[in-house]
């Protein structure tokens, strides 16, 4: 499908499950123009609509969209198909995803891959794997998810970051993915969420992000804050990471969380230059009067 208005492949109502989208190509997927519009979100297009995750999607390319390229937008099924008695009382961001596997999101103008903006909150947790998004504003949104697993994904050269919002809203998962950016752009943003546990990062590489800007600013692998609000900040759990040898800022913590109770398993000595496990903690008084500083290095920040 090329130079198409609104959404291009799509599923209808969100009832619709068990279907297979294999191999598509969508290109250049276009606003819809107000005065043909029919009430639904055609105004922020994405290329593959995905309103219901139980069905396959597997191998489809989504290029050039004047919004997005792959949206998870899960807000109810609705429509004649929430007529249907065996969709009553039917939620679909809480539904399993059946396959979602090698799917590729690039050049789109705003986010390759969303899960805005109610978010996707299976049950049984959902494996998004080798996801392939590059130049992009952001790679992937994970905006109120949780129970996720993104795993032999490539993030590649988008002008914000790779992912956004990876929060600890219940457990969510990266792991064996690859990450490349330049000079202003993060890897992952995370994001405050709840206390309620760790997400994980893990066997996962950054590179690129050495890079300094005429600015002073430089790129930032991990990147915590920028303009949260909440109180809580519970951090991940790090394993296995690496990075371009000459970096300057594994890790970036926003001045504005200063104050904030922040904190990261650094499983196996990832972010310590003696390579031993602890916790890489903000250097605040609140957090480290009662610690030995003996006992503590400066980490790769």
């Amino acid at each position: 499908a090329f130079d198409s208005y609104g959404h291009c492949y799509i599923l209808e109502d969100g009832g619709e499950e068990d279907n297979t989208f294999k191999n598509n190509l969508g290109a250049r997927t276009r606003t819809q123009p107000e005065e043909h519009s029919i009430g639904s979100s055609d105004d922020e297009p994405s290329t593959l609509w995905i309103t219901n995750p139980k069905n396959h999607f597997i191998g489809n390319v989504c290029a050039g969209s004047q919004s997005t390229g792959i949206w998870f937008e899960l807000r109810a099924i609705r429509g004649d198909s929430a007529e249907l008695s065996e969709n009553e009382g039917k939620d679909p961001k809480v539904l399993p995803l059946h396959t979602f596997k090698d799917n590729t999101a690039h050049s789109n103008h705003n986010h390759g891959m969303t899960t805005y903006f109610l978010g996707y909150r299976p049950h049984s947790e959902a494996l998004f794997e080798g996801i392939t998004s590059y130049q992009n504003r952001f790679g992937l949104m994970l905006h109120g998810t949780s129970n996720v697993r993104v795993k032999d994904a490539f993030f590649g050269m988008n002008t914000d970051s790779g992912v956004l919002y990876f929060g600890n809203f219940i457990t969510n998962v990266i792991e064996n993915s690859e990450f490349v950016g330049y000079c202003g752009t993060s890897g992952i943003k995370f994001s405050l969420e709840p206390r309620r546990s760790q997400v994980e990062v893990y066997s996962t590489s950054f590179s690129g992000y050495n890079d300094a800007c005429n600015s002073g600013s430089y790129g930032k692998p991990l990147n915590i804050g920028d303009n949260e609000s909440k109180k809580e900040y519970d951090m991940p759990i790090l394993s296995n990471l690496t990075f371009d040898s000459n970096i300057a800022h594994a890790l970036n913590i926003g001045t504005n969380l200063e104050n904030r109770n922040i904190f990261i398993e650094d499983h196996d000595g990832t972010m310590n230059p003696s390579g031993l496990p602890g916790f890489y903690v903000n250097d605040a008084a609140h957090m480290t009067t009662f610690i030995d500083t003996n006992l503590c290095s400066p980490g790769l920040n």
